[in-house]
Order: C-alpha cells, then sequence, then structure tokens
C-alpha cells in the first residue's frame, strides 16, 4: 500500500517544491479579506494574509490546497497619536485584530476571538503593520486550538458525506479530484484518516487501469488513422506515401499488426528501386527522431524511479525515529497535488 500512495505522490510531483509532505493531512486554511471591510483591513490584504498563514502554520495549519477553511480578519484602529521622535515624527496606534475561522461555503464559525495591537512607526501605515507585527502566537494559541476541535468534529461529522462524494467523483472518472477529496480529512482523526487513505489507494489503482485504458483506446485510434491513410495513398499507387505513413504506425500485439504487414508488403512490391533509395535516408532520420523520443521517455521514467527511491529513503528514516521515540508511525501522506494548486481558491 505504500508504495501505491508514493506512486499517486509522483504523478504529481510537479508540485512537491510548492507543498511539502509535512503539509499533507493538515487542515487547509486560507485568508479572505470580505468586501465590507474597512479600509485599514483592505489596504493591508496581502500583509495581513502573510503574518495569517505564518501564525497558523505554528498552530500545525496549512496553507497548501483548496481552503475549506477561512481565516477572515478585521482590523478596527481605535486611537492615533502622533509624539516627536527626534528627527521624524513617530506615529502610535491602537486597536484590535477581530479574526475568525469558518467554513467557506456555509460560513459556520468554527473560532472567533479580537487582539488587542499597539504599534509604532514613522507612518499610520508602518505603526499599523507594527502593531498587527507584534501579535504573537501564543495570545492566539487557544484561538487556533479551538477552531482545530471544532473543524476535526466537522470532519467526523461530514464523513459519510465525504466518502459518498468521493464514490460520485470516481463514477464521473474524476480520480484526481476524489482522491484529494479523501486525503482532506485531517491525519490527527487517524482511524478515519487511514480509512480514507486505504479508499485513496484503490480510487488510484482504478485511476490506473483507466488512464492505460483510455492509452489502449487511443493507440488503437492512432493506427486506424494511419491504416487508412496508407490505404488511400495505395489506392493511388503511391507507394512512397503509404510507407511514409506507415513509419508512424505503433505495434500492438493486436489484429491491426496483420493489416500494417499487409499493407507494407504491397507498398514495398510497387515501389521502385530509386523511390527507395530516396526513402531511405528520410526513413533513417525518422527513425532517429523517434529513437530520441524513447531516449527521452526512458529517461524520464528512470528520474520517476530515482525520486520514487529516493522518497521510499526518506519514509524509512521517518519511520525509524517514529518507532525510536515510540510514537504511532505515520500513515504514508500522498494526495492530488496538481489538481489541490489547479483549484486553489485565490483569496
Amino acid at each position: 500500500m505504500r508504495l501505491v500512495l508514493w506512486l499517486i505522490l509522483l504523478s504529481f510531483s510537479s508540485c512537491l517544491f510548492s507543498q511539502t509532505l509535512d503539509d499533507i493531512g493538515k487542515i487547509v486554511v486560507g485568508v479572505k479579506v470580505l468586501p465590507n471591510s474597512s479600509v485599514e483591513t483592505k489596504n493591508n490584504k496581502d500583509f495581513l494574509k502573510n503574518k495569517l498563514i505564518n501564525l497558523a502554520t505554528q498552530a500545525g495549519f496549512s496553507s497548501y490546497g483548496n481552503s475549506t477553511f477561512l481565516m477572515v480578519p478585521a482590523i478596527s484602529v481605535h486611537d492615533i497619536q502622533n509624539a516627536e521622535g527626534g528627527m521624524k515624527n513617530i506615529y502610535v496606534i491602537s486597536g484590535e485584530l477581530y479574526l475568525t475561522i469558518q467554513e467557506n461555503d456555509a460560513g459556520t464559525v468554527f473560532s472567533s476571538e479580537s487582539f488587542s495591537f499597539r504599534g509604532s512607526g514613522v507612518s499610520k501605515e508602518a505603526a499599523l503593520k507594527n502593531g498587527i507585527q507584534n501579535i504573537s502566537y501564543g495570545n492566539m494559541k487557544p484561538f487556533f486550538d479551538e477552531a482545530k476541535s471544532k473543524i476535526l468534529d466537522y470532519y467526523s461529522a461530514m464523513q459519510d458525506k465525504i466518502f459518498a462524494n468521493a464514490d460520485m467523483l470516481v463514477k464521473n472518472k474524476d480520480f484526481d479530484a476524489a482522491i484529494s477529496c479523501l486525503l482532506s480529512i485531517p491525519e490527527d482523526l487517524f482511524d478515519l484518516y487511514e480509512k480514507a487513505f486505504s479508499k485513496a489507494c484503490q480510487i488510484y489503482q482504478e485511476r490506473d487501469e483507466y488512464i492505460a485504458e483510455q492509452r489502449a483506446i487511443k493507440k488503437r485510434e492512432d493506427n486506424n488513422a494511419v491504416l487508412v491513410k496508407a490505404r488511400s495513398f495505395l489506392s493511388c499507387h503511391d507507394a512512397t506515401g503509404a510507407m511514409k505513413v506507415l513509419w508512424a504506425y505503433s505495434m500492438s500485439g493486436t489484429e491491426q499488426d496483420n493489416e500494417y504487414y499487409n499493407l507494407l508488403t504491397k507498398a514495398e512490391a510497387i515501389i521502385t528501386s530509386e523511390e527507395q533509395a530516396l526513402l531511405a535516408k528520410e526513413q533513417q532520420e525518422y527513425e532517429e527522431r523517434r529513437l530520441k523520443e524513447e531516449r527521452d521517455y526512458a529517461d524520464s521514467r528512470q528520474e520517476y524511479a530515482d525520486k520514487m527511491n529516493y522518497m521510499n529513503r526518506q519514509l524509512e528514516l521517518e519511520n525509524k525515529k517514529a518507532d525510536n521515540q515510540k510514537e504511532m508511525v505515520q500513515a504514508v501522506k500522498a494526495v492530488a497535488l496538481e489538481y489541490m494548486k489547479s483549484k486553489m481558491v485565490n483569496n
């Protein structure tokens, strides 16, 4: 089972540099500034986003993926003072940061709190950012703990719907979305996560079989197009054209191969020696290009295998460390990263 899930991970390896294994199995939260927010909130949207994501990361959340849950901030400034500070005046701002963590669609609130701040700077903007930056994780930990506890209860209550949704996605052949749906369940819910993990393995295998089937169908269709075109050339007594077309045929181990050989034999029987000589050089160049493509593909497969071996070694080290600490070995982590990245909410 571990190998299968590593294959899931590798099939979305293009996202590995934006999301690490440590992010997988965590509750994903995003940041959203509401349209009716204060001017101070809107003007500091990016700053707030970076600050809140940093705090959420410290609390064990992740910010990568399609955010089911959102941190919604609102800044309220209570007082602004201007004090002399040597060569430049210093602004001192006091206020509060109101923050909620809520479900994206329904708006269900899991935690809500306000945090007082006081900051100084050579401008109002700098003073405001300084005040918000001074809000520490230690002060916010209970806020995040409450949200996490309630969100875990939410997933426990929603598990039947999550599995049903995954089944529907599989039925629609949207395997990546189904895997992503299942592995959105936090690993803190260990038994439920293991159940989802096992289901994801089954879906991946079905996905793999479906992809192989689709490739076989595509190959058969492409070969059939080659054979039809070759027959057309031969009906016009154009052996050179027919042989060029047949170069693109891919042996399939089916009855199509018999027709390929029949057409090739017919073309060879009517092509002239002069045409054959001219064709030989062109065919060699074509075969060289095809061999290069095959070598490139083989190299990519070797790189794939190297990555898998590396990740398996990393997993072994991780498991040994867990054994030494007498902790429960963390389930192998995998997710449809490419899918998640493409569906990320742009907050």
